[in-house]
């Protein structure tokens, strides 16, 4: 299958390629009040309010500053639309699902459910998220409740 690869801090993740619409260069982001902390805001995107979200803060990792190049994935994720930022993106590539191994024991069951598995790249793992199950989240069912 084909993996879109991007940097979170100084981490390399993955995630389906089918399930980014597309790739934008950082825009402004107007903030929403009363919203939980990785909810950046929302952007307009040729006429569609997309919310946008930090997967640093959603996945407590430590906060780190978007340098220039940062970017925000548009995930189209079980027909519903979501932007997630990302440091930037490093590729696209082949990956093989019997290439990945498990997400280590010592991770908790609600880290280890966004993980398909981890890939060893030479001196740094690659780590294989399935962010449509950020939609089945609490944070996330609690914020489209609200």
């Amino acid at each position: 299958m084909k993996v879109l690869c991007f940097h979170l801090g100084g981490q390399e993740y993955a995630t389906d390629v089918t399930q980014v619409r597309e790739v934008l260069d950082l825009v402004p982001i107007t903030h929403i009040p009363h919203t939980p902390a990785f909810v950046l805001g929302v952007i307009n995107l040729r006429g569609q309010i997309i919310a946008v979200i930090d997967l640093r803060r959603f996945f407590d990792l430590p906060e780190t500053a978007v340098v220039n190049g940062g970017k925000i994935m548009i995930l189209s994720l079980r027909n519903k639309a979501l932007g997630a930022l990302a440091d930037h993106i490093s590729q696209v590539r082949a990956l093989e699902l019997s290439e990945l191994e498990s997400p280590p024991a010592m991770l908790g069951r609600a880290e280890a459910e966004f993980m398909k598995g981890v890939k060893q790249m030479g001196d740094h793992p690659l780590v294989y998220l399935d962010l449509a199950r950020i939609l089945e989240s609490p944070q996330m069912k609690a914020l489209q409740e609200a």
